[in-house]
């Protein structure tokens, strides 16, 4: 874990003396022991800029894979890839502690690797989700798949706030999750197929349905991919941004939350961990409520799907903007 000790200013800024509270936080942090006695001791001496870097390395992974993945997953089928990708996040998080230590470069490397296979999980996901669900189910599908970001991040902070206050300290954080997702392999091969048709695990009525219902077929797409018309089609551009806004906000809330709560306000590593876990535990709990009341609109007709989805993603827009004033 990153010595937070080592790169420390003792400037107090104007701003932090006008406020007493705010004071007090900083002051905490700017006094090494408590720092310490907080949990924030560790053994790799990187600068604030390193450790957003870091941040940032499975980004520029991500956006290499993102433009062909979905391709690849509608033309070959998702399962194998979605197993490609997993493999590396264990590959990564199980060599962790030990290129951590020895390398940042080679660190930063891996960091990159990691978002190479980060980027076949969404576009593999929404394939798979095509196959199996009903259009007048999608809403609830994409709840209930993309839940798992949320779930995950909640129960990493709160499980690795903890392991890094323990013992075991920060590697076990990584050895742990790696073998989480070599039994994930495990379960996903086997129980796991790109069509109704092919899977052992579902009912004959079931899988009638699916294949009466759903985008079925076993046949690959040939079609070619009308790349001009989509990059100059105001909707999908429209689409475009309102994820970007979404994955930034997302992004920032995984990745620069816990920092926050222990530069600037000074909270203990436990404590840290729990008040990270809050924000992906409310976003948990409104797509879940969002997903399903979707598909009660579209299949009541309420309104158009189109309107449908302009709805909550006003909705999703404004709630997400208020948060930040």
């Amino acid at each position: 874990m990153v010595n937070s000790t080592a790169y420390q200013s003792h400037n107090l800024t104007e701003e932090t003396s006008s406020s007493s509270s705010i004071a007090k936080c900083q002051s905490a942090l700017d006094d090494p022991e408590s720092s310490i006695n907080a949990g924030y001791d560790g053994d790799l001496l990187w600068s604030p800029a390193q450790q957003t870097l870091l941040f940032s390395a499975s980004v520029y992974g991500s956006f290499i894979t993102l433009f062909f993945s979905g391709y690849l997953a509608d033309k070959f089928g998702p399962k194998f890839l979605v197993m490609g990708a997993t493999s590396i996040f264990v590959f990564v998080s199980l060599l962790t502690p030990l290129v951590a230590n020895y390398s940042y470069k080679m660190f930063f490397v891996m960091r990159i690797l990691m978002g190479l296979g980060d980027g076949f999980m969404f576009p593999c996901s929404g394939s798979l989700a095509g196959r199996w669900f009903p259009s007048t189910e999608k809403s609830t599908a994409a709840a209930l798949y993309t839940s798992g970001r949320q779930i995950a991040a909640s129960l990493a902070s709160l499980i690795a706030s903890n392991l890094c206050a323990s013992s075991l300290k920060w590697p076990s954080v990584f050895y742990l999750f790696g073998t989480l997702g070599f039994l994930f392999l495990i379960i996903w091969f086997i129980f796991v197929s790109n069509h109704p048709s092919s899977n052992k695990f579902i009912c004959e009525a079931e899988r009638q349905y699916l294949m009466a219902n759903c985008n079925t077929t076993n046949k690959k797409n040939t079609n070619k991919v009308p790349w001009r018309k989509m990059l100059t089609s105001p909707p999908l551009l429209s689409a475009v941004f309102c994820n970007f806004t979404f994955i930034l906000q997302a992004t920032m809330m995984q990745n620069f939350l816990p920092m926050f709560l222990k530069e600037n306000l000074g909270l203990p590593l436990h404590s840290n961990g729990i008040y990270t876990m809050m924000a992906f535990g409310s976003q948990l709990l409104f797509k879940n409520v969002s997903g399903p009341a979707g598909d009660y609109i579209k299949r009541k007709k309420i309104m158009t799907d189109t309107n449908c989805v302009k709805m909550f993603q006003t909705i999703g827009v404004k709630s997400e903007c208020k948060s930040y004033n």
